[in-house]
């Protein structure tokens, strides 16, 4: 009977990550990147800057292609990339020339503004690729839980100790907590041009920047 309970426990914890986790997730996901694009869109409108400005229109592209991406963006599709790109290192190194070449810009101004996007936008593909593995989502739940714990336990004997830090109550603790959690979500060797090439050459039929259709024709 144990068995059974125990099966029917691991069907639901599966359907329950497949048909509502994922879908949520992709959702949220893709909402992000849409609140990017339009925050993009109204960064350059605000500051006098045309919408047909090259790096807004590169921008704009770049946040496309990671937007029709999103739905195959997966551990397993990553690491076969990241395993690949070691065999076309020429090709790498020519995508991710003409990828920084496309956001090349003399206004500081832009050019500071469009890298934080940039970066926004790589964190939001790692962050839904560790949370669409179900193994990482346990993992990384886990251990932002048990650190939560350790926190307020920590606290809780520390004012058992000195009543006067009761004031201060768990933050620091819970803090730390966080810090840790968002340390699994966001690898610091994973960066964004690392991320914008894995989505441009995921979608290379799909995306409309022109140059990975050049660089597959690249020696």
């Amino acid at each position: 009977m144990n068995y059974i309970i125990t099966g029917l426990a691991i069907i639901a914890i599966f359907c329950a990550w497949k048909y509502m986790w994922q879908r949520t997730l992709l959702d949220t996901t893709r909402d992000r990147l849409f609140d990017l694009r339009d925050e993009a869109r109204a960064w350059f409108l605000k500051n006098g800057y045309s919408l047909n400005h090259p790096v807004h229109i590169a921008l704009r592209k770049m946040l496309n292609c990671h937007l029709r991406h999103t739905e195959r963006v997966s551990l397993t599709s990553y690491a076969a990339y990241a395993l690949s790109k070691q065999s076309f290192r020429q090709q790498e190194a020519y995508l991710e020339k003409q990828i920084e070449a496309d956001f090349a810009t003399e206004d500081e101004k832009i050019y500071k503004y469009v890298s934080r996007v940039r970066e926004v936008a790589g964190f939001v593909l790692i962050d839904h690729i560790v949370k669409n593995n179900l193994f990482l989502t346990i993992v990384c739940y886990s251990l932002a839980a048990t650190c939560f714990c350790v926190a307020v336990l920590r606290d809780a004997l520390k004012k058992i100790v000195t009543p006067s830090s009761m004031s201060k109550r768990f933050h620091p603790a819970m803090a730390s907590a966080m810090v840790a959690f968002v340390s699994l979500l966001s690898p610091g060797q994973i960066s964004n041009i690392r991320m914008e090439k894995y989505s441009l050459t995921q979608t290379a039929n799909q995306c409309e920047t022109p140059f990975v259709h050049r660089c597959k024709h690249t020696a």
